[in-house]
């Protein structure tokens, strides 16, 4: 219940900075004509002893350089943030150094441009006490050097063996930073599907899930219309979840002609796995450089 008594508390512990600016101009004049009185009707010699030979000034002068330094180190942060590009990973790299003392409202108070997300990937950095201009691509690129060889060759033949080849080609980066054409392939298969063919078949293996994504060439692509699509392979998917659904002693004729035609499907595969090992068998065969496409 808002009473007289607690409405006059309210307004004797407002901070100043809180104030209204009329709310502040009248504060103002209160401390001015205190200082008139207190002066004896001399404010400037007041003024000039408290601030010059008074402990109590030397001290709030103190204070005052002591913030006006944050002031300018906050202005320096904004300039060196607002010169980068606008989707710098290096953002939030150079905001963490005022996120953990600053709300988000106060940083664009001050003028500071930013996302909600750039602030809470500043945030969590301060917290953790990640103060680094490393980027995401100097750790992308770091990560790739520690993947063996072998995981690299398992994943480009797992790629090659659920795709085929198509007539379109693409840009691929290679290790010395320069690119080069190669074909395009499309998947017959989701990524996630050949990952879990890799573990399921080397259980061995050393990939996690965003190794793996790293490590499929931009030339591996998934078909988006139906000419991308190898048509054979479609149908043999269907007729395999067919095939699961009926039951095993099903002897009509519409079973057999499933069963005929996911062993033609799987046939299928077969040959197109040794065409995929003869490819690359006549590739190691070829020129370094075509030979490098396999030991990106």
């Amino acid at each position: 219940m808002n009473t007289p008594e607690n409405t006059r508390n309210n307004q004797r512990y407002t901070g100043f900075g809180d104030l209204s600016p009329s709310g502040k101009s009248q504060k103002a004049k209160m401390m001015y004509d205190y200082l008139v009185k207190l002066s004896g009707n001399s404010p400037g010699e007041l003024m000039d002893y408290f601030l010059n030979k008074s402990k109590f000034g030397k001290d709030l002068i103190e204070s005052v350089r002591n913030e006006f330094r944050m002031l300018r180190m906050t202005l320096n942060i904004q300039a060196l943030h607002q010169s980068l590009d606008k989707y710098s990973d290096q953002k939030s790299n150079v905001l963490a150094l005022v996120a953990d003392t600053h709300s988000r409202k106060e940083i664009r108070d001050m003028g500071f441009k930013l996302s909600n997300t750039q602030y809470a990937e500043a945030k969590r950095k301060a917290e953790d006490g990640l103060f680094s201009l490393g980027s995401k691509r100097h750790k992308a690129d770091h990560s790739s050097r520690i993947i063996s060889k072998d995981t690299k060759e398992i994943v480009v033949s797992y790629l090659l063996n659920n795709s085929r080849a198509s007539s379109n080609t693409c840009k691929v980066k290679q290790e010395n930073g320069k690119y080069m054409y190669q074909p395009v392939y499309y998947l017959d298969s989701t990524k996630l599907d050949i990952y879990n063919s890799i573990c399921r078949e080397k259980p061995g293996i050393k990939l996690g899930l965003s190794t793996f994504y790293t490590l499929c060439l931009p030339n591996f692509k998934k078909g988006k219309k139906r000419v991308d699509m190898c048509p054979i392979c479609i149908k043999g998917e269907n007729n395999e979840k067919r095939l699961r659904k009926i039951n095993p002693e099903d002897n009509t004729e519409l079973s057999g002609q499933i069963r005929r035609q996911v062993g033609l499907y799987k046939k299928h595969l077969l040959v197109k796995k040794r065409q995929s090992e003869a490819y690359k068998a006549c590739l190691d065969r070829s020129s370094p450089r075509l030979r490098s496409y396999y030991e990106f």
